[in-house]
């Protein structure tokens, strides 16, 4: 009898000590659970901040109040597609051409560029009067591109530091040309920027700072034509232009009299038939 007693209560701490290692195990799922559903939560939060930057950092900025460079390209209806913001100091806006695996931030192709061809950057103005007080002021830093980068038609040397307002041209390597924009902090105000026309020998005046503006006035060609006046090459464009229209009238004349030729022996084999 006192056996079977110490049975019965054996079978009972045994019952006891399974509900309790029972009710740990679900205790300890519960807080696992938890756990995961913290992490989870987090995770979430992060995909979606993650997400925000990314929509931010793809969004076209508005380039009509962002200082920048844009591309000009023979296309009129192409040009100020292609444009770059202006960093400020110190960070900067590497120009250059690719190097190994290595590539600026403007990676360009061509005859006439360097990997580290130059860079741009925005400079806190410190004296009143030029910008205005506080306002950021465009410098280029000519590197090992000297002798193939211009601005505003005029060669640069290396390590030559130039500051860069709103409507100046700037000509990379041999085919490239960015045009510079700042929008102004100042309203109603009016800037005027002088070029050359080497076609027509003229000055004109570019009134007006609005992005559009600028685009319509500072064409592709505009800015060649402007190169070239002032590296003096204009006079040898003009005596290509004027050989090549006499060689074509040659050979004009020569295909006329050809065929003259040719009706002149049709007609003389028709009468001898």
């Amino acid at each position: 009898m006192p056996a079977l007693c110490q049975g019965i209560s054996g079978d009972a701490r045994g019952a006891e000590e399974t509900l309790e290692l029972r009710r740990a195990h679900e205790e300890e799922i519960k807080a696992m659970e938890a756990a995961i559903a913290d992490m989870q939560k987090s995770w979430e939060e992060k995909l979606k901040e993650a997400q925000a930057r990314l929509q931010q950092d793809n969004a076209t900025p508005d380039w009509s109040s962002v200082p920048h460079i844009t591309l000009l390209t023979e296309d009129p209806l192409l040009s100020g597609s292609l444009s770059f913001k202006l960093p400020a100091a110190p960070e900067k806006l590497t120009v250059g051409k690719k190097e190994g695996d290595k590539c600026p931030l403007v990676c360009l192709s061509g005859s006439g560029l360097s990997h580290n061809h130059c860079y741009l950057q925005l400079e806190q103005q410190q004296q009143e009067g030029e910008t205005g007080e506080g306002d950021s002021a465009a410098a280029l830093y000519v590197l090992d591109g000297a002798g193939n980068t211009f601005v505003n038609g005029k060669e640069t040397e290396k390590g030559e530091k130039i500051k860069l307002h709103s409507g100046d041209r700037v000509v990379i390597g041999q085919n490239y040309v960015f045009l510079v924009f700042i929008p102004s902090t100042k309203t109603e105000k009016e800037t005027e920027t002088e070029t050359t026309e080497a076609k027509e020998g003229e000055t004109y005046k570019a009134k007006g700072q609005t992005r559009e503006e600028l685009l319509s006035y500072f064409t592709y060609d505009v800015c060649m034509q402007e190169l070239a006046c002032n590296q003096g090459t204009v006079s040898g464009m003009e005596e290509t232009q004027q050989q090549m229209q006499k060689e074509t009238m040659q050979r004009t004349q020569y295909k006329q009299k050809l065929q003259e030729a040719q009706q002149a022996l049709q007609k003389q084999k028709e009468v001898n038939k």
